[in-house]
């Protein structure tokens, strides 16, 4: 009987171990998988910072050359109005320089 209940109980205690083992295992792979997942994840995360940066770069560079273009339009009608007022200034002249003759 004494063998027979030690046999019995090593059985069961093998068979328990293995199935402890088989849930390490297992976890150990849920955790690789996760572990899998999370490196992915962080990846995917600073491929799309590194997407937005560059958008907002991109339309940052394009709110600029708009303003630049806006800018030069500016300095292009300030010169053409310098430029008919020193024609004006110049006839005014000329007329004024006339009617004293």
């Amino acid at each position: 009987g004494k063998l027979e209940a030690t046999i019995i109980s090593n059985t069961q205690l093998n068979r328990d171990a293995a199935s402890l083992q088989n849930m390490n295992d297992d976890l150990v792979k849920r955790l690789r998988e996760n572990e899998a997942a999370l490196k992915e994840s962080k990846s995917n995360f600073a491929a799309m910072k590194e997407e937005a940066v560059s958008a907002a770069l991109t339309e940052e560079t394009a709110e600029r050359h708009h303003e630049k273009r806006a800018f030069e339009e500016r300095i292009t009608t300030i010169e053409d109005t310098l430029k008919a007022e020193q024609l004006a200034a110049r006839e005014l002249g000329r007329q004024l320089q006339t009617s004293k003759d």
